[in-house]
Order: structure tokens, then sequence, then C-alpha cells
């Protein structure tokens, strides 16, 4: 049952959206609220009026453009495909597995890189794993003429050697900074994996969502919002292991690298 003078934890529950957009509309003086008694209070008819009005329009509501420019182009605007494959938990706990049997097949190889049709047998739906990480510079692609070479960096010899997952995940964090530190977004081709986990933190810590819809890249009729969602979801849980000093460091770095 919906009250007539409002906390922010209702307005919240009945706006349907995090907390933290609701201060900035307040910071902003965007809606209205009454804060006579130290926290801020929202009578229903005042917030049922306000969203009949609609905001000035020359004061747009905090967050609502989320394309935001990464190395001044939009974010959306990259191709950010991504695998229903690796959707989830269980599909990405298995890539340091892959990552240790592609190690231990390149170790074994005269030429020291692998080729596509060689990684065929390590797990199923390789293609995927193999793009993953070389988006995640786990491994370099390399193009010698028509073929392509694989070769294993030393971010895929440190999880080889790591005793955990927190040292599996600083590996590949480790690996995604060197990336951006160097500006190979876009080397040798468009890393849609390093994009998307910027843009999810990016949307987590302007407290805008993330959401499914926000994921969405104007009506493409490949968009598939919901499968970008939750493939990036899964990746940064993976990666951050739920750890938010970590995230909100390493994401503070980075947009220190980028602006």
């Amino acid at each position: 049952m919906t009250r007539e003078l409002m906390t922010l934890e209702d307005l919240s529950d009945y706006l349907q959206v995090p907390e933290s957009r609701i201060k900035r509309l307040i910071e902003s003086g965007q809606i209205p609220h009454h804060d006579t008694l130290g926290t801020p209070r929202f009578f229903l008819a005042e917030i049922d009026a306000w969203i009949k009005d609609g905001p000035q329009k020359d004061q747009p509501l905090p967050g609502d453009d989320t394309n935001y420019p990464y190395r001044g182009k939009p974010v959306l605007d990259y191709k950010l495909a991504c695998s229903i494959v690796l959707v989830g938990n269980t599909p990405l706990e298995r890539l340091p597995g892959f990552i240790r049997d592609a190690w231990e097949l390149a170790e074994n190889s005269q030429n020291g890189f692998l080729l596509r049709k060689e990684f065929t047998p390590l797990i199923v739906n390789f293609n995927d794993y193999l793009r993953l990480s070389c988006q995640l510079g786990l491994i370099d692609n390399v193009r010698v003429g028509k073929t392509a070479e694989y070769y294993l960096t030393d971010y895929a010899r440190q999880i080889c050697a790591a005793k955990s997952k927190s040292e599996v995940r600083e590996a590949i964090r480790e690996s995604v900074w060197d990336i951006v530190k160097n500006k190979k977004e876009e080397l040798p081709q468009e890393r849609h994996a390093v994009f998307l986990i910027w843009y999810y933190l990016k949307l987590k810590k302007n407290g805008v969502g993330p959401a499914v819809h926000l994921f969405d890249k104007g009506g493409e009729a490949n968009s598939y919002p919901k499968i970008r969602f939750d493939y990036t979801k899964g990746l940064c849980d993976f990666i951050f292991g739920g750890d938010e000093a970590v995230e909100d460091q390493f994401f503070s770095g980075w947009e220190k690298i980028i602006s």
C-alpha cells in the first residue's frame, strides 16, 4: 500500500528507480520534497503531479543520457557484441580451465603458438571462450596473411599459476588494466568485453542502473539488451567477485586514464 507521505525508500519502490538517482534529483532541485525533519519526505500527490507534468525541458533527468563517451565516442556506438553461451556464472568459471589447457597445449607446440583448430578439443563452444580470452588480453591474436596465430600472454601465465579464484580475478583485472593503459581497446579489433565492463561500472557508479533497457543499442535488430546485460553482469561479478572496494578502486583508476 502506497503511503501519502513517503520516505526515500518508499519513493524508490514507488518510482522503481535507485535511491541514488532520487538523491541526485533532490540535489538539483528537480523533484518536490520536504526536509523539515532532517531527512527528505515526499507527498504522494506532489510526486504524482510532478510525474504528470514531467521535468522542465531545460532540466533533463540526471542519468537519462547514458550513452556515455568513451575516448571521445559514445560507448553504445561501439559494437558491444557478446555471446549467450557465456551468460551467467557457471560458463565463466570454466574460463581458467580453458586457459590452463591452452597453455599446456602451447607449451608442447613447436611453434609456440596455436591455430584456431587446435582449440577445438579443449572445450565445447571453444570459439566463445577464445574470443573472450582475446578481448580480455589473455590471448593475443596475430594475423599472418590469412592465418591467425594465437599466443598466450603473461596474464594467461598468471592464471595458470593462480592458487585461488582471487588470484585469477587479479590476473584478469591486470590484463584489462594493461589494455586500457596502452589504448588497446580496439587493437587488433574492438574488444567488446572491455567496453561493456566500463559501461556497466559507469552506470553503477552514476546510480542510474545497471538495467536491461540501458543496454539497448537504439532498436537494432540484433540489439538483444537482456543478453548483453546478463553477459556483462556475469562478467563483472566474475572479475570482481562482489568486492565493492576493489571495483571502486579499479574503476576510479580507469576513469583517470581515459579522462
